[in-house]
């Protein structure tokens, strides 16, 4: 929306945009943001209703299904979402914008593949947002770990240094712990998968010989040589 904005694609629809053309025009990284309150929503909502009717006009299908899930949200449903994204959080603005998207995104496939298309439900997020039955819908991993972010998590402190599973270093240190050892404090994994996550624990440091070798891989690393030397410099790859 921005770029439109910014290059005048919205005021002059004669233009044509080439791969080339989106290529430069990229956001850089460090202004992409995403809306995480319930005003940055509203305003989010008013936009994409405008980019509609700009872009596809005021009579396309999309323009015309939003407008009533435009007025549900200003006249019936705004201030009970007041306290569902700044109370509760548990829904958040990027969850409704990607419902809307997904909808949209069935239209448009629906069309690529010569298939008559339903008009989308837009007001039908807002109700069962109303009857408790609304789904977070999944988010891409890359939108998903800017809403997530890995730094909230916490990691408790071990009461019993004597019971702490020791790392790949050997320290009984709580900031060394392996990455599956931390996950399990903090997230609590209970069931078959923390069960799981212990009995990969419990195997940490204990050597496992194979019985029987890949004639092939053998032949690629020399006998005796360590992993180490092998790798050399290389950074390993981190555990996000």
């Amino acid at each position: 929306m921005e770029l439109a904005r910014s290059y005048s694609l919205l005021y002059e629809r004669d233009h044509g945009v080439s791969l080339a053309d989106l290529d430069k025009l990229k956001v850089p990284r460090e202004l992409r943001s995403y809306p995480s309150t319930f005003y940055d929503l509203e305003r989010s909502l008013g936009l994409f209703g405008n980019l509609l009717g700009a872009i596809l006009g005021n009579a396309h299908p999309l323009t015309v299904a939003y407008r009533p899930f435009w007025e549900a949200f200003r006249k019936r449903y705004h201030d009970r979402l007041v306290n569902e994204i700044d109370g509760s959080k548990v829904i958040k603005p990027v969850h409704i914008l990607r419902s809307i998207q997904l909808n949209c995104f069935d239209w448009f496939d629906a069309k690529r593949t010569r298939v008559p298309p339903d008009t989308p439900n837009f007001t039908d997020i807002w109700k069962r947002i109303g009857l408790s039955a609304y789904t977070l819908p999944q988010l891409p991993p890359s939108l998903y770990f800017m809403v997530y972010p890995c730094s909230t998590l916490t990691r408790p402190a071990p009461t019993d240094k004597s019971t702490t599973t020791p790392s790949l270093t050997g320290t009984e240190d709580a900031s060394t712990i392996s990455g599956v050892s931390a996950l399990t404090e903090t997230t609590g994994l209970t069931g078959a998968m923390g069960l799981q996550s212990k009995l990969a624990l419990s195997r940490v440091g204990k050597m496992v010989v194979n019985k029987t070798p890949d004639s092939h891989l053998l032949s690629l690393v020399p006998y005796n040589r360590k992993l180490k030397d092998i790798i050399g410099n290389t950074q390993p790859l981190s555990t996000d």
